[in-house]
């Protein structure tokens, strides 16, 4: 991966993994078990073959989950509940979600990747939205476990072996990225019953490389596309600014609940 005129040389490294999952119960005494527990949560219930909502609520837990609020009941005629929740973990009313439980359990929701005003650290107003469906859960049933799976993709930049250089800064820009679509997630939630009709227009996401800061990307496919990133390193007084690499070289797709990491080694020092 050559840039400055053949004099300068990176190369890149890609991994992926699952996302670690994330779990709530819709009882706090009952404890938590497994993955980890989002802070907060909205959660939306049916009656069966009722239209409308039961109850369409956030749910919080300022104390590490020994209680949260609002406190609920179970209705008091004997009804199965079918309950959809969803979380994110930055801002809040990014998605409204639409609903079914006629035939299929789903939840369908349209989204655009937001961009921070400055354009320059895009990665950190993107969040991560995640997905659970429990149908046809009665009284007792309680606790009601609500297994989430990320909808989005993750994606890490990281610098690795650089030398004995001292990297100032590091620079990545995303290039003809598709950038809005729909999400259907269907029950069982698995990161293969997440869907995505992603549409154009494809748009650039910028970010000061920061690890643990991935970009929250729409899942998508490279063949045949443009897309792909440019590096820019500050290494000493010197920038040093590479073209564009396309993302087909490296991965294939963004899948939903994945994260991708790249990693940016210099001078032929490439650790796997």
């Amino acid at each position: 991966f050559l840039g400055m005129a053949g004099k300068d040389s990176i190369f890149i490294t890609a991994s992926a993994s699952d996302i670690p999952a994330l779990k709530a119960l819709t009882k706090a005494d009952e404890g938590q078990s497994g993955g980890t527990v989002p802070e907060s949560f909205h959660i939306v219930a049916f009656k069966d073959k009722a239209g409308t909502p039961y109850t369409d609520l956030k749910v919080t837990s300022p104390d590490g989950w020994e209680s949260y609020s609002p406190m609920l009941y179970w209705p008091y005629e004997y009804e199965e509940i079918h309950f959809f929740a969803y979380s994110y973990n930055l801002g809040d009313n990014l998605i409204s979600p639409s609903y079914s439980t006629s035939g299929a359990y789903k939840a369908t929701f349209t989204y655009t990747i937001p961009q921070s005003s400055t354009s320059e650290n895009d990665a950190e107003v993107q969040p991560d939205i995640s997905f659970a469906i429990s149908p046809g859960q009665d009284e007792d049933s309680a606790p009601v476990e609500l297994d989430f799976v990320h909808a989005l993709s993750a994606v890490e930049f990281r610098i690795g072996s650089i030398g004995d250089a001292t990297v100032k800064s590091s620079h990545i820009e995303l290039s003809s990225i598709l950038s809005n679509g729909t999400c259907t997630v269907t029950y069982p939630v698995l990161p293969e019953t997440v869907e995505w009709e992603v549409l154009e227009p494809r748009k650039n996401y910028t970010q000061t490389v920061k690890e643990n800061v991935p970009f929250m990307i729409i899942p998508q496919t490279f063949t045949g596309t443009e897309a792909g990133f440019r590096i820019s390193i500050t290494i000493g007084d010197i920038v040093h600014d590479f073209p564009l690499k396309k993302f087909s070289e490296l991965t294939a797709e963004w899948e939903p609940n994945k994260k991708y990491t790249y990693t940016i080694n210099k001078g032929g020092e490439v650790k796997v």
